[in-house]
């Protein structure tokens, strides 16, 4: 009899020492005694077979450190999911009306009775309608039928053959080969397990010395020896790689009973390397190439002379160009600290640089003389070992500051005047930076030379066609008739010292009688004449000649003209 409603879900099987809840209950603990076994046994067989994957990639490739971390993590990954996959999800808790139901498949002509056994327990209320004397007898007949009920045949312990096998064989293997290597294992585990363990799988031949790892000097010979022992082959192999490439083997020779050496002619970069002799390899060992210290910022701080009247700048560049007298202060900063820093200019002393608490900070101020190529020049120490290196040459290019230049644009020419001649002079003057003063610069009958101030010119760069009156008469109280003065127009800048002022071309002045200039002006406008009639004549010349071009071109104007037009006709 199977009665189904809803007291599965809301009744809890009663804790009867019946035949039919220990039978149920036998069942359900050997089925989760199968599943444990057989998950246990797959598992066994994919650490078995893990270890020998892990030995043979190990001991093949030689994994580095972080290779063995990310294989061991592997592992553990591969054995959680066997577990997951075949243990975890299998085990299942005790549920009476699902072991009921299979016994009943198991066991024919039982009809429901031990679902109906397991349904109406002692604590179930009865649904409507039923009798709890016929559940009574029920539950008495389940029990009586359980007697012949063979339970434990609902666990299938054919299950368990696969995974027995698998992790049998797999076990019988490594047995065997650890009974035949039992070092390989024990390196193994030490390997896996401390995966920055240094220890090497046993080999015929062994690497007892190594050059290890190196710091070298750019450019310098690098040297890497290595010693074997036990079987000794005539030709090993060195492998390099430097970052960012793949390996690279150089075949070494043997240089001594038991040396393998190689040379490398110089060292550019960092690199890795390991030696192979035979069927042992080295661990793998880093060469540090050192280079020489390197600029890697330079702050120039200038400062220009005050009468320049330009702004103090910073720039990044070793090759300056700047006006003499410039205050020029170096900041260096190196990629390494230094014993020393020093600027060697070209034919002269070096000047040392002032080096900073760390030695990787070099300063320097001074003020050219002179311009000059200038190097850098740096001692610094590698291990024991100084060295001596020179950087790259640069420039220091001076730009002198130009003399004042001034002309005089009237007088264009030398002449003569009375002694009532005021002079009216035009000049010009101009100046790197800046203009200071300007003086009438004279001499009478080539005596001593004198000056006339004309004022200051203001610091302005360019004078432009300034005009002066100049009352020579006033100026010089002793001149007269047939004196001569010699005159130009002198400028200075706004340096400080001696020597900086520039000066026009002189004009020469001989005073003489009214008569005589009136003379010498009348003879000037016979001179200008004279220059401008042959000038006339030639534009009287070219003047009839265009009149005889156009009255050549006339007939044919008139051929042109209409005929029916009388008034355009020529009168004969």
């Amino acid at each position: 009899m199977h009665v189904s409603g809803s007291a599965e879900a809301t009744a809890t099987p009663a804790e009867l020492d019946t035949p039919v809840e220990r039978g149920l209950r036998a069942a359900w603990r050997k089925e989760t005694s199968v599943c444990l076994a057989r998950g246990l046994g797959w598992m066994l067989a994919c650490l078995v077979l893990l270890v020998l994957v892990d030995l043979a990639l190990d001991w093949w490739w030689d994994l580095p450190a972080y290779a063995r971390l990310a294989l061991l993590v592997l592992n553990l990954a591969a054995l959680a999911m066997v577990a997951c996959c075949q243990l975890w999800r299998r085990l299942r808790r005790y549920r009476p009306v699902e072991m009921a139901l299979r016994a009943e498949k198991l066991n024919c002509g039982v009809d429901g009775l031990l679902v109906s056994c397991v349904q109406f327990g002692p604590d179930v209320v009865p649904p409507y309608g039923v009798s709890a004397d016929l559940i009574g007898a029920v539950r008495r007949q389940a029990s009586e039928r359980a007697r012949t009920i063979d339970f434990s045949r609902i666990a299938d312990t054919r299950q368990l053959r696969p995974a027995q096998a698998a992790a049998v064989a797999l076990l019988a293997v490594v047995i065997a080969a650890a009974c035949w290597q039992p070092q390989f294992f024990r390196v193994l585990g030490c390997r896996m397990l401390n995966p920055w363990s240094t220890a090497a799988y046993p080999t015929r031949t062994t690497i007892e010395a190594c050059t290890g790892d190196l710091t070298v000097r750019q450019a310098e010979a690098v040297r890497l020896q290595a010693s074997a022992g036990g079987e000794i082959p005539d030709e090993g192999r060195l492998f390099l790689r430097v970052k960012g490439a793949g390996w690279e083997s150089v075949p070494v020779a043997r240089q001594d009973r038991a040396d393998f050496g190689y040379v490398l002619p110089h060292g550019s970069e960092d690199f890795d390397y390991y030696f192979a002799l035979g069927d042992a390899r080295s661990r793998r060992f880093h060469v540090t190439v050192a280079h020489p210290p390197r600029i890697t910022e330079t702050r120039v701080q200038l400062r220009y002379p005050r009468y320049t009247k330009l702004p103090a700048r910073e720039v990044s560049t070793m090759n300056l160009r700047f006006p003499e007298g410039t205050e020029v202060s170096w900041e260096l900063r190196l990629d390494r600290p230094v014993v020393a820093a020093e600027m060697v200019l070209e034919d002269k002393a070096a000047h040392p640089l002032e080096l900073d608490a760390t030695s990787a900070t070099a300063r320097l101020r001074q003020v050219p003389e002179a311009s000059s190529s200038y190097t850098l020049r740096f001692r610094w120490k590698l291990g024991d070992r100084e060295y001596v290196d020179q950087n790259a040459r640069h420039y220091l290019q001076l730009i002198p500051d130009s003399d004042p230049r001034a002309g005089l644009t009237r007088p264009f020419e030398d002449g003569k005047a009375t002694l009532s001649k005021i002079v009216d002079l035009v000049y010009w003057a101009k100046d790197d930076y800046g203009l200071d003063e300007a003086w009438i610069v004279y001499t009478l009958n080539d005596g001593r030379e004198q000056r006339y101030s004309l004022g200051s010119l203001g610091g302005e760069k360019s004078v432009d066609d300034r005009e002066v009156s100049w009352p020579i008469a006033r100026v010089i109280t002793d001149l007269k008739e047939g004196d001569i003065v010699t005159f130009a127009v002198e400028v200075s800048d706004v340096r400080v010292g001696p020597g900086h002022r520039g000066r026009s071309h002189s004009r020469r002045l001989q005073f003489v009688s009214p008569q005589q200039y009136l003379a010498y002006v009348l003879a000037r406008q016979r001179k200008y004449l004279g220059q401008l009639r042959p000038l006339y004549l030639q534009e009287m010349d070219a003047g009839a000649h265009l009149r005889a071009i156009q009255a050549a071109e006339t007939p044919s104007a008139a051929t042109a003209r209409p005929a029916n037009n009388p008034s355009l006709e020529r009168k004969p």
